[in-house]
């Protein structure tokens, strides 16, 4: 109730990407940034079986060459969320939102003018 529209981008949490050919991002993760708390490495709760429960529209934003969350994990995700719709940058990895903060806004900005507004 609280959510109107939702933005997934370079998603990798949540689904067991492992299976969908996705890189382990952690041991990396963790060099480059050692404070962060432990769960956030240890995590690995699949919410698969609950993605259906989204109920608003949805936007799936991924890079074509991204090795930690690939399409497949897209395809997965508009798959199981209702309505949910892809969007696939071309020669994009992991950190596209930084590398085309432009582009992706514009993609976002996009998506939200599209929701219909709730009073």
């Amino acid at each position: 109730e609280r959510v109107a529209t939702l933005v997934l981008c370079a998603t990798s949490g949540g689904v067991d990407v492992a299976s969908l050919g996705g890189a382990d991002w952690r041991p990396a993760f963790r060099a480059e940034l050692p404070d962060v708390p432990d769960w956030f490495e240890i995590d690995r709760t699949d919410l698969t079986a609950r993605l259906g429960a989204i109920r608003v529209p949805t936007l799936v934003l991924n890079g074509d060459e991204d090795p930690t969350c690939p399409p497949a994990v897209a395809r997965l995700l508009c798959g199981r969320i209702p309505g949910a719709r892809a969007q696939v940058l071309p020669r994009a990895a992991h950190d596209f939102a930084h590398q085309r903060p432009d582009e992706v806004a514009e993609a976002i900005r996009r998506h939200i003018v599209a929701v219909p507004q709730r009073h």
